[in-house]
């Protein structure tokens, strides 16, 4: 399982919007107040996040099974991303996207392959 943390997609602008009018900052100081709670200082690149994953889909992550993988740039210890209408934001908007993944994926509720078997 990868988890991204703070990953720049098509709904990066609306979070961000949501942080600005929640704390009355600008746009860019919504985005660096963001970017101050990650480790390597900015929001990851979903390209970025495509490489963790290509690389777990390949022979190469066989010592790899059941692990989650955080690949959102690191979050600073005690920092909390989101909180309040900005969370629940974020809840909403993964949730659709991972409802239309679902729906329209044919192998959504297929078993996982383990090495040659099901389980």
């Amino acid at each position: 399982m990868v988890h991204p943390g703070v990953t720049r997609t098509e709904n990066t602008p609306a979070v961000i919007a949501a942080s600005a009018a929640a704390s009355g900052a600008s746009l860019e100081a919504a985005e660096r107040q963001i970017s101050a709670r990650i480790a390597i200082g900015r929001i990851v690149d979903a390209q970025e996040v495509a490489y963790v994953v290509a690389f777990l889909a390949s022979p190469k992550s066989v010592a790899i099974t059941g692990d989650a993988i955080a690949a959102g740039g690191g979050a600073k210890r005690g920092d909390l991303l989101l909180t309040g209408a900005h969370h629940r934001l974020a809840a909403r908007i993964t949730h659709d996207r991972q409802y239309r993944h679902r729906s329209t994926s044919a192998d959504a509720r297929a078993p996982l392959p383990l090495h040659g078997t099901t389980i």
